[in-house]
C-alpha cells in the first residue's frame, strides 16, 4: 500500500500539493486564532517584563506556531499568508514595546527574528539541504524528491567538488502555482545560495550560517 501511495505522488506531484496546500490554509487559520490569544497574554503582561523576557515568551508562544509544519502552509500565496505575517509583525511591536504603526523592518533586524516569509525560506532551505547533504533524515519518500543537476545531466563530479552538482534541478512546470511547490521553490531558492552555504558539510552550522544570511539579506518590509 505504502509503495503504491509512494508511485502516485511521485507521478501526480501536482495534484498531491494542492492537497496539502489547502490543508495548510486550514492549519494556517488554526494557528493564527491561537497566536492572536497568546499575543493578547503578552500584551497584558509586557509592562512588567524587559525585552528579553518578552523575548522568550515570544519563542515559547508564538514562534511555535509559525515553524510547525511551515513548509506545509507557508508555500503558497503571500497573500493567503496575511493574516499570520500581521500576527507576527503585532507580537514584534509588542515586544519591543513599540507603539502600533511603528515599522517593523528595524524591529526584527534588532531582535535577529526572521519574518514568517523568511522562516518557510529557511525551513524550505532546510529541507533541500537534507535532501543532498542528510537524505537519511527524511522519510524514505523524500530521500529522492530533489536531484542534483549533476545527476540529470550524469556529471561524475563530487558536490563538494564541482559547482553544478551542489545545485539542484528544476524540473519543467507550467503554472504559478507550481512555483509555490518544494519540487520547484526549493531548488530555486537553493540554486541563488552562496557556495559556502551549499558545501557546508555540518547541519548545525548550515542553520546558523543560514539563519545569519537571511536576516542580512531578507528583511521585512
Amino acid at each position: 500500500m505504502n509503495n503504491k501511495l509512494n508511485k502516485f505522488i511521485a507521478l501526480n506531484s501536482s495534484v498531491f500539493t494542492s492537497m496539502i496546500n489547502s490543508t495548510g490554509r486550514h492549519i494556517l487559520m488554526k494557528f493564527v486564532k491561537k497566536i492572536s490569544r497568546n499575543i493578547g497574554t503578552i500584551y497584558y503582561i509586557k509592562d512588567n517584563l524587559n525585552k528579553k523576557t518578552l523575548q522568550v515568551l515570544y519563542y515559547s508562544l508564538i514562534f511555535p506556531y509559525l515553524s510547525y509544519c511551515n513548509t506545509l502552509w507557508g508555500n503558497t500565496y503571500q497573500c493567503h499568508l496575511q493574516p499570520i505575517v500581521l500576527m507576527q509583525k503585532k507580537a514584534i511591536r509588542i515586544i519591543s514595546h513599540a507603539t502600533k504603526y511603528e515599522h517593523t523592518a528595524p524591529l526584527f533586524a534588532r531582535l535577529k527574528v526572521l519574518t514568517v516569509l523568511d522562516l518557510n525560506t529557511f525551513f524550505t532551505l532546510l529541507f533541500a539541504y537534507k535532501c543532498i547533504h542528510r537524505p537519511l533524515l527524511l522519510p524514505s519518500l523524500f530521500q529522492n524528491y530533489l536531484i542534483t543537476q549533476a545527476n540529470v545531466h550524469q556529471i561524475p563530479t563530487t558536490c563538494r567538488g564541482h559547482e553544478t552538482t551542489c545545485k539542484l534541478f528544476i524540473p519543467f512546470h507550467l503554472t504559478n502555482f507550481s512555483l509555490h511547490t518544494p519540487k520547484i521553490k526549493a531548488p530555486r531558492l537553493w540554486n541563488i545560495l552562496p557556495s559556502d552555504l551549499r558545501n557546508c558539510t555540518s547541519l548545525s552550522l548550515f542553520k546558523s550560517k543560514l539563519k545569519t544570511h537571511l536576516l542580512n539579506t531578507h528583511c521585512v518590509t
